[in-house]
């Protein structure tokens, strides 16, 4: 994780719709950007 505006963010890989898609999960903790482990449920 690292820390950008305010904010702690996580790169992240999902598959949607049988596509592999990238994007980055913002936390306002950084205990919770590191608790996001494979699995991690949320919305895109």
């Amino acid at each position: 994780p690292y820390r950008k505006f305010g904010a702690w963010w996580v790169d992240a890989e999902y598959e949607a719709y049988g596509r592999t898609s990238k994007t980055r999960l913002m936390f306002r903790t950084e205990e919770a950007a590191r608790a996001a482990k494979v699995g991690h449920h949320f919305l895109a």
